[in-house]
Protein backbone atom coordinates (compact mmCIF):
# COMPACT_ATOMS: atom_id res chain seq x y z
CA UNK A 1 0.00 0.00 0.00
CA UNK A 2 1.50 3.54 -1.20
CA UNK A 3 1.57 5.91 1.94
CA UNK A 4 0.95 9.27 2.06
CA UNK A 5 4.90 10.15 2.88
CA UNK A 6 5.37 9.29 -0.89
CA UNK A 7 2.44 10.67 -2.52
CA UNK A 8 3.78 13.65 -0.64
CA UNK A 9 6.98 13.82 -2.15
CA UNK A 10 5.70 13.09 -5.22
CA UNK A 11 3.82 16.59 -5.25
CA UNK A 12 6.82 18.50 -4.81
CA UNK A 13 7.55 17.86 -8.46
CA UNK A 14 5.43 19.90 -9.83
CA UNK A 15 7.98 22.41 -10.92
CA UNK A 16 9.94 19.87 -12.39
CA UNK A 17 6.85 18.31 -14.15
CA UNK A 18 5.67 21.79 -15.95
CA UNK A 19 9.02 22.60 -16.63
CA UNK A 20 9.20 19.22 -18.68
CA UNK A 21 5.72 20.84 -20.35
CA UNK A 22 7.59 23.83 -21.56
CA UNK A 23 6.55 26.20 -19.14
CA UNK A 24 7.96 28.77 -17.49
CA UNK A 25 6.61 28.57 -13.54
CA UNK A 26 7.83 32.57 -12.57
CA UNK A 27 4.70 33.31 -14.65
CA UNK A 28 1.21 33.61 -15.71
CA UNK A 29 0.84 30.54 -18.53
CA UNK A 30 -1.78 29.84 -20.78
CA UNK A 31 -4.68 27.61 -18.69
CA UNK A 32 -4.03 23.72 -18.69
CA UNK A 33 -7.74 22.97 -18.77
CA UNK A 34 -8.84 21.49 -22.12
CA UNK A 35 -12.19 23.23 -22.07
CA UNK A 36 -10.58 26.74 -21.45
CA UNK A 37 -9.15 28.85 -24.72
CA UNK A 38 -6.87 31.22 -22.81
CA UNK A 39 -6.13 33.71 -24.80
CA UNK A 40 -4.43 35.62 -22.10
CA UNK A 41 -2.11 33.25 -19.43
CA UNK A 42 -4.33 33.08 -16.73
CA UNK A 43 -2.81 30.04 -14.73
CA UNK A 44 0.08 30.33 -12.04
CA UNK A 45 2.04 27.99 -10.15
CA UNK A 46 1.69 28.00 -6.74
CA UNK A 47 5.10 26.70 -4.79
CA UNK A 48 3.27 26.12 -1.31
CA UNK A 49 0.70 24.21 -2.10
CA UNK A 50 2.08 22.67 -5.00
CA UNK A 51 -0.55 23.14 -7.47
CA UNK A 52 -1.82 25.47 -10.46
CA UNK A 53 -4.56 27.60 -10.33
CA UNK A 54 -6.48 29.32 -12.88
CA UNK A 55 -7.59 32.91 -12.10
CA UNK A 56 -10.38 32.78 -15.11
CA UNK A 57 -12.03 29.37 -15.01
CA UNK A 58 -10.99 28.36 -11.29
CA UNK A 59 -9.56 25.40 -12.22
CA UNK A 60 -6.60 23.64 -10.27
CA UNK A 61 -4.37 20.68 -10.31
CA UNK A 62 -1.41 18.96 -8.43
CA UNK A 63 0.86 17.24 -10.07
CA UNK A 64 -1.40 13.73 -10.22
CA UNK A 65 -4.64 15.36 -11.67
CA UNK A 66 -2.46 16.92 -14.41
CA UNK A 67 -0.40 13.86 -15.19
CA UNK A 68 -3.96 12.01 -15.11
CA UNK A 69 -4.97 14.41 -17.36
CA UNK A 70 -2.06 14.95 -19.67
CA UNK A 71 -2.12 10.46 -20.31
CA UNK A 72 -5.96 10.03 -20.16
CA UNK A 73 -5.89 8.36 -16.83
CA UNK A 74 -9.06 8.72 -14.32
CA UNK A 75 -7.71 10.37 -11.28
CA UNK A 76 -9.06 7.72 -9.29
CA UNK A 77 -9.73 4.53 -10.50
CA UNK A 78 -5.46 4.92 -11.81
CA UNK A 79 -4.64 6.30 -9.11
CA UNK A 80 -2.14 3.49 -8.00
CA UNK A 81 -0.49 3.41 -11.79
CA UNK A 82 -0.07 7.27 -11.48
CA UNK A 83 1.72 7.30 -8.14
CA UNK A 84 3.51 4.28 -9.64
CA UNK A 85 4.75 6.15 -12.89
CA UNK A 86 5.65 9.52 -10.97
CA UNK A 87 7.60 7.37 -8.61
CA UNK A 88 9.41 6.28 -10.92
CA UNK A 89 9.70 9.24 -13.09
CA UNK A 90 11.44 10.81 -10.15
CA UNK A 91 13.20 8.48 -8.48
CA UNK A 92 11.03 7.83 -5.43
CA UNK A 93 11.15 4.92 -3.56
CA UNK A 94 7.71 3.22 -2.56
CA UNK A 95 6.92 -0.42 -1.21
CA UNK A 96 7.21 -1.80 -4.34
CA UNK A 97 10.80 -3.12 -5.36
CA UNK A 98 12.71 -0.94 -8.21
CA UNK A 99 11.92 -4.27 -10.80
CA UNK A 100 8.31 -4.45 -9.78
CA UNK A 101 7.98 -0.45 -10.33
CA UNK A 102 10.24 -0.63 -13.84
CA UNK A 103 7.62 -3.53 -14.74
CA UNK A 104 4.91 -1.81 -14.25
CA UNK A 105 6.18 1.18 -16.23
CA UNK A 106 6.84 -0.80 -19.28
CA UNK A 107 3.79 -2.86 -18.97
CA UNK A 108 1.88 0.54 -18.76
CA UNK A 109 3.58 1.90 -21.73
CA UNK A 110 2.95 -1.35 -24.37
CA UNK A 111 -0.73 -1.36 -23.17
CA UNK A 112 -3.04 1.02 -25.49
CA UNK A 113 -5.37 2.88 -23.56
CA UNK A 114 -8.76 2.25 -24.49
CA UNK A 115 -10.52 5.04 -26.42
CA UNK A 116 -14.02 5.87 -27.13
CA UNK A 117 -15.09 5.20 -30.35
CA UNK A 118 -17.43 8.57 -31.72
CA UNK A 119 -18.39 7.69 -35.38
CA UNK A 120 -22.07 7.60 -34.65
CA UNK A 121 -22.35 11.04 -32.83
CA UNK A 122 -19.73 12.51 -35.30
CA UNK A 123 -22.17 11.28 -38.46
CA UNK A 124 -25.25 12.23 -36.48
CA UNK A 125 -24.08 15.68 -36.01
CA UNK A 126 -22.85 15.64 -39.79
CA UNK A 127 -26.93 15.55 -40.85
CA UNK A 128 -27.50 18.45 -38.96
CA UNK A 129 -24.17 20.83 -40.39
CA UNK A 130 -27.22 22.58 -41.93
CA UNK A 131 -28.66 24.15 -38.95
CA UNK A 132 -26.12 26.57 -38.97
CA UNK A 133 -24.61 28.80 -41.17
CA UNK A 134 -21.84 29.87 -38.53
CA UNK A 135 -18.76 28.31 -40.92
CA UNK A 136 -20.11 29.92 -43.82
CA UNK A 137 -19.98 32.98 -42.39
CA UNK A 138 -16.53 32.40 -41.44
CA UNK A 139 -15.78 31.47 -45.51
CA UNK A 140 -15.80 27.99 -45.55
CA UNK A 141 -16.79 26.30 -48.60
CA UNK A 142 -19.44 23.46 -48.38
CA UNK A 143 -16.54 21.09 -50.56
CA UNK A 144 -14.71 22.12 -47.17
CA UNK A 145 -17.28 21.26 -44.60
CA UNK A 146 -17.96 18.08 -46.31
CA UNK A 147 -14.49 16.76 -47.07
CA UNK A 148 -13.71 17.05 -43.47
CA UNK A 149 -17.47 15.77 -42.16
CA UNK A 150 -17.94 18.59 -40.22
CA UNK A 151 -21.38 18.43 -38.11
CA UNK A 152 -23.23 20.42 -36.08
CA UNK A 153 -24.30 19.82 -32.62
CA UNK A 154 -28.38 20.81 -32.39
CA UNK A 155 -28.44 20.60 -28.88
CA UNK A 156 -25.25 22.24 -27.44
CA UNK A 157 -25.37 25.25 -30.06
CA UNK A 158 -21.75 23.89 -30.88
CA UNK A 159 -20.15 22.92 -34.60
CA UNK A 160 -18.35 19.56 -34.28
CA UNK A 161 -14.75 19.53 -35.76
CA UNK A 162 -13.66 15.58 -36.47
CA UNK A 163 -10.15 14.41 -36.12
CA UNK A 164 -10.20 11.00 -36.12
CA UNK A 165 -12.79 8.62 -34.37
CA UNK A 166 -11.33 8.33 -31.49
CA UNK A 167 -10.90 12.55 -31.35
CA UNK A 168 -13.18 15.60 -31.89
CA UNK A 169 -13.48 19.00 -30.76
CA UNK A 170 -16.44 21.12 -30.54
CA UNK A 171 -16.78 25.28 -30.99
CA UNK A 172 -19.70 27.08 -29.49
CA UNK A 173 -21.71 29.04 -32.04
CA UNK A 174 -21.93 31.62 -29.23
CA UNK A 175 -20.63 32.67 -25.97
CA UNK A 176 -23.79 31.25 -23.49
CA UNK A 177 -21.45 28.71 -22.47
CA UNK A 178 -18.98 30.76 -20.71
CA UNK A 179 -16.08 28.85 -23.10
CA UNK A 180 -15.32 29.39 -27.15
CA UNK A 181 -13.91 25.25 -27.22
CA UNK A 182 -15.53 22.02 -25.99
CA UNK A 183 -12.62 18.99 -25.12
CA UNK A 184 -14.36 15.96 -25.09
CA UNK A 185 -13.45 14.86 -20.99
CA UNK A 186 -10.48 12.17 -21.05
CA UNK A 187 -9.56 12.34 -24.40
CA UNK A 188 -6.02 12.59 -25.46
CA UNK A 189 -5.30 15.70 -28.03
CA UNK A 190 -4.53 14.87 -31.58
CA UNK A 191 -2.89 17.09 -34.57
CA UNK A 192 -5.54 17.60 -36.55
CA UNK A 193 -4.47 16.53 -40.32
CA UNK A 194 -1.45 14.97 -38.96
CA UNK A 195 -0.90 12.82 -42.24
CA UNK A 196 0.56 15.66 -43.49
CA UNK A 197 3.33 15.19 -41.51
CA UNK A 198 3.11 11.07 -41.58
CA UNK A 199 3.01 11.34 -45.88
CA UNK A 200 6.03 13.63 -46.19
CA UNK A 201 9.39 14.38 -47.90
CA UNK A 202 12.01 16.82 -48.36
CA UNK A 203 9.78 18.90 -50.69
CA UNK A 204 6.73 19.22 -48.05
CA UNK A 205 5.82 22.78 -46.47
CA UNK A 206 3.24 22.20 -43.94
CA UNK A 207 1.28 25.00 -42.36
CA UNK A 208 0.73 25.12 -38.53
CA UNK A 209 -2.28 26.69 -36.73
CA UNK A 210 -3.81 26.82 -33.46
CA UNK A 211 -7.38 25.95 -34.25
CA UNK A 212 -8.85 23.71 -36.71
CA UNK A 213 -10.76 26.20 -38.19
CA UNK A 214 -7.60 28.60 -39.05
CA UNK A 215 -6.21 25.43 -40.87
CA UNK A 216 -9.36 24.81 -42.80
CA UNK A 217 -9.39 28.86 -43.51
CA UNK A 218 -5.56 28.48 -45.41
CA UNK A 219 -6.85 25.25 -47.47
CA UNK A 220 -9.97 27.48 -48.73
CA UNK A 221 -7.18 30.10 -49.92
CA UNK A 222 -5.60 27.39 -52.15
CA UNK A 223 -6.45 23.89 -52.20
CA UNK A 224 -2.28 22.99 -52.59
CA UNK A 225 -1.75 24.53 -49.21
CA UNK A 226 -1.51 21.70 -46.40
CA UNK A 227 -2.32 23.05 -42.78
CA UNK A 228 -2.59 21.32 -39.43
CA UNK A 229 -4.10 22.09 -36.17
CA UNK A 230 -2.14 21.80 -32.87
CA UNK A 231 -5.69 22.93 -31.19
CA UNK A 232 -3.97 24.85 -28.54
CA UNK A 233 -0.61 26.59 -28.65
CA UNK A 234 -0.08 24.42 -25.15
CA UNK A 235 0.53 21.23 -27.31
CA UNK A 236 3.39 23.03 -29.56
CA UNK A 237 5.55 20.38 -27.73
CA UNK A 238 4.00 17.81 -29.67
CA UNK A 239 3.88 19.18 -32.90
CA UNK A 240 7.94 18.25 -32.38
CA UNK A 241 7.41 14.89 -30.98
CA UNK A 242 5.48 13.69 -34.22
CA UNK A 243 8.24 15.51 -36.63
CA UNK A 244 10.73 13.41 -34.63
CA UNK A 245 9.09 10.26 -34.69
CA UNK A 246 7.42 10.35 -38.39
CA UNK A 247 11.42 11.89 -39.46
CA UNK A 248 9.49 15.05 -41.10
CA UNK A 249 12.06 16.64 -43.28
CA UNK A 250 9.86 19.30 -45.07
CA UNK A 251 8.98 23.26 -43.92
CA UNK A 252 7.00 24.08 -41.02
CA UNK A 253 5.19 27.40 -41.63
CA UNK A 254 4.21 28.55 -38.56
CA UNK A 255 1.09 30.58 -38.52
CA UNK A 256 -0.34 31.09 -34.90
CA UNK A 257 -2.16 34.27 -33.54
CA UNK A 258 -0.65 37.54 -33.77
CA UNK A 259 -1.62 37.86 -29.91
CA UNK A 260 1.54 37.98 -27.53
CA UNK A 261 0.66 34.51 -26.71
CA UNK A 262 0.94 32.95 -30.36
CA UNK A 263 4.08 35.47 -30.87
CA UNK A 264 5.67 33.66 -28.06
CA UNK A 265 4.62 30.20 -28.78
CA UNK A 266 6.11 30.76 -32.57
CA UNK A 267 9.52 32.07 -31.12
CA UNK A 268 9.71 28.97 -28.64
CA UNK A 269 8.55 26.40 -31.28
CA UNK A 270 11.24 27.88 -33.79
CA UNK A 271 14.39 27.15 -31.42
CA UNK A 272 12.52 23.47 -30.71
CA UNK A 273 11.90 22.51 -34.37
Amino acid sequence: MINDQVIEEIKTHLEDYLKELGLNTKKLFNCLNPEHNDKHPSMSYDDKKNIVHCFSCNSSYDIISLYALNNNLDNNKDFKKIVEDLSLKYGIKNNLTDKEQRNNYINAKKTDIKKVDYTKYINKCKKDIDKSDYLIKRGLSEKTIKKYNIGYDLKERMIILPISNTCYLGRYVDDTKGFKHHKPKGVTNEIFNNDYIINSDFKSVVWVTESIIDALSLEEINEDIKAISLNSINNAKQLVQEAKENNYNGVFMLAFDTDINGINASKDLQEDL
